[in-house]
């Protein structure tokens, strides 16, 4: 658990919750689910904060979808970030994280070495410039949350140009379809990712709209739903890929039976006189002239190389083969 006190837009400093801090301008309790307890017994004795038990089971549902609500004291916000596996990007999970904003107390409950945590260490380390409202830095945490998407794309894309590639080699058959599956998989959880969130941002907006609020508030979350769009969007161009890759390899494999259709008929072609006559001098007459010729084996031996010569050269003009 680390409480972070911010004053006059300076760097924050980690300070002792059991401390008070009336120089602070708000709080950030950053905890995970452990600690969840012990932080809201701290400020139920003081009676100073109070959650909800609806609210407080839904910290612990790994499984929530993207949800806000609001209450007379406090806000309530469970937002899901994708946290991009470099060893596996494709199946990189979605985790929950829930916040709770009070007036001049942040509450996030997330996993150790998530997205909030390392947006909690870049504005200890001075890289981010500290927010001088809470709101705004509850969407430096969104905004942190949704943009992992980018670092999705970047590995999403390269391993897309990958399989174009090996469709498009002739010499050897596409054999990875499990894993464009699950990468078909990942883009539909990711769409629907994003829809979850605009979902929830939508409704924050609304609740927003209804209280008179600071307009940087608004205008957060224009930004951050503006993000998420983008999201949105790159999900739909990635299925839209994937679909188009799809008919990509279905026209391939059309293309390539129809050229084995297209040599086998030409070499049926070839064949069809060459049977003929075959069958013209293999029927049993007792007369039939050519059979007597000293040399008639050979000169229709040479006719029929002669007509299967000339039907090749007639399918090259035609551009048949």
């Amino acid at each position: 658990m680390k409480t972070w006190a911010f004053a006059d837009g300076s760097k924050p400093r980690v300070v002792d919750l059991n401390e008070k801090h009336s120089d602070a301008d708000f709080l950030w309790v950053q905890v995970n689910r452990e600690e969840l307890d012990s932080v809201l017994a701290f400020f139920k004795e003081r009676d100073e904060l109070e959650l909800h038990q609806e609210h407080y089971e839904d910290c612990f549902n790994e499984l929530h979808p993207c949800f806000y609500d609001a209450t007379d004291d406090y806000s309530f916000l469970i937002y899901r970030g994708v946290e991009v596996d470099s060893k596996d990007p494709i199946n990189s999970p979605a985790k929950p994280a829930a916040f709770i904003l009070f007036d001049k107390v942040l509450i996030s409950v997330s996993e150790e070495g998530s997205t909030v945590s390392r947006v909690s260490q870049r504005l200890a380390d001075g890289k981010r410039q500290p927010p001088k409202e809470i709101h705004a830095l509850l969407y430096h945490i969104l905004i942190a949350m949704t943009d992992q998407f980018l670092q999705l794309r970047d590995k999403l894309s390269e391993k897309f140009g990958q399989w174009q590639q090996s469709m498009l080699d002739e010499g050897r058959r596409f054999n990875q379809w499990r894993e464009f599956l699950a990468y078909k998989n990942s883009m539909q959880r990711l769409y629907r990712l994003c829809e979850s969130q605009l979902d929830a941002v939508m409704l924050w907006q609304q609740d927003l709209e209804e209280e008179e609020t600071s307009g940087g508030a608004r205008v957060h979350l224009a930004d951050l739903e503006s993000h998420i769009t983008r999201g949105v969007k790159f999900a739909q161009q990635l299925q839209f890929q994937i679909d188009s890759l799809m008919q990509l390899h279905y026209s391939l494999m059309t293309s390539q039976t129809n050229r084995v259709v297209q040599v086998l008929t030409v070499i049926s072609a070839i064949f069809l006189p060459l049977t003929l006559i075959t069958g013209i001098f293999g029927m049993n007459f007792r007369v039939m002239p050519p059979l007597n010729w000293g040399g008639g084996f050979y000169i229709f031996l040479g006719v029929m190389v002669l007509v299967a010569i000339l039907l090749l050269i007639w399918f090259r003009i035609r551009r048949w083969i």
